[in-house]
């Protein structure tokens, strides 16, 4: 944002803006817009932002805790990242020596142990 206009006058700009957008058919997730104009706040509004931010994240727990406790449960992404290699990860006893007769490989081994 900039500073020679009021944080309001700016925010009224913004959602002018989405509404034109929406007005388009463009739709324009709700945390995202909310998201936008807390990070177009003035660099002097620091400790405001984190407050904001950190209300946010409070809010979006207890209304996922809502709905669980209507019994709608909210929708969860699985968000992992993979590597795909093309050798196989493991190979087969590869450079040691199988035992026999499925012996113990953890026993003792000696002329005075039997195996």
């Amino acid at each position: 944002m900039v500073d020679s206009k009021t944080v309001i006058k700016q925010v009224e700009e913004l959602q002018i803006l989405i509404y034109e957008l929406l007005a388009k058919g463009c739709s324009i997730n709700e945390h995202f817009q909310v998201g936008a104009i807390i990070e177009k706040l003035p660099p002097l509004w620091k400790d405001f932002k984190i407050y904001l931010k950190d209300l946010l994240l409070r809010l979006r727990v207890e209304d996922d805790h809502r709905k669980g406790d209507k019994g709608e449960v909210p929708v969860m992404e699985a968000k992992a990242n993979v590597i795909e290699t093309s050798k196989p990860k493991f190979q087969k006893n590869k450079g040691k020596k199988v035992a026999k007769n499925n012996a113990n490989p953890h026993a003792p081994k000696g002329k005075d142990f039997m195996v």
